[in-house]
């Protein structure tokens, strides 16, 4: 059952790059950029790493921006997981890990992005309920009958020796994908392919059938 409920979130995040941007007045637009859906929660995430010092770096300086309040360390203070049948939010653990997660906003538009929780939380790809702040490392936004991809941070080849510099093509099946590119800080500039199967490499599926398209670097938003 949890396959299947997983699987139709999946598709219905797909579902949205089909749909035009809602046609509102801005501020009905910014009210429903900050509604954010149950955002899907991923393992497998090393190919996509940090230019900071970690994802949780990231999400503090991206929350720090826009004066959102958090604990003592500049994380939040409960974790936005749930574990077993709790009914209120539990403690952050000491630990912390910032957690990939996909989701879209009240306009369609889909986001991957980084909240922190507890490591324990993260590895067991516990639900996020409780209500949280994501800083957004990846966005995808509808244009007209296309649409744009921008991303912060770094991909890596699944060998992970060295960064892609760029990536100049993307090739998505249902159960696999492919990333083309030159490789940074090299004297080679022959392209390097790199695969992940679908299983157990999920995110960096769900990303490239996401970037797939118009890809460029981007900043945090």
């Amino acid at each position: 059952r949890a396959a299947a409920e997983r699987a139709a979130a999946e598709a219905a995040l797909f579902a949205s790059l089909k749909r035009l941007e809602a046609r509102v007045d801005r501020s009905e637009r910014v009210r429903r950029a900050n509604v954010m859906s149950a955002p899907l929660h991923f393992q497998a995430t090393s190919s996509h790493k940090p230019t900071k010092d970690s994802w949780t770096q990231v999400w503090r300086d991206g929350c720090r921006r826009h004066s959102l309040t958090s604990g003592e360390n500049g994380l939040p203070v409960c974790c936005p997981c749930r574990s077993g049948r709790e009914t209120a939010p539990h403690r952050m653990d000491r630990r912390v890990a910032g957690a990939h997660v996909v989701f879209r906003d009240g306009e369609g538009t889909l986001h991957a992005g980084i909240i922190p929780v507890c490591d324990s939380c993260n590895k067991a790809e516990l639900d996020i309920v409780w209500p949280c702040a994501a800083v957004t490392i990846m966005t995808v936004r509808l244009l007209g009958d296309g649409r744009t991809s921008t991303y912060t941070g770094a991909l890596y080849p699944k060998d992970g020796t060295r960064r892609f510099e760029r990536i100049t093509q993307i090739l998505t099946t249902p159960t696999s994908v492919s990333l083309t590119g030159p490789l940074a800080d090299t004297p080679d500039r022959t392209p390097k392919t790199s695969e992940w199967k679908r299983d157990p490499d999920r995110y960096m599926w769900f990303m490239g059938s996401l970037l797939q398209g118009s890809v460029h670097r981007g900043g945090i938003s």
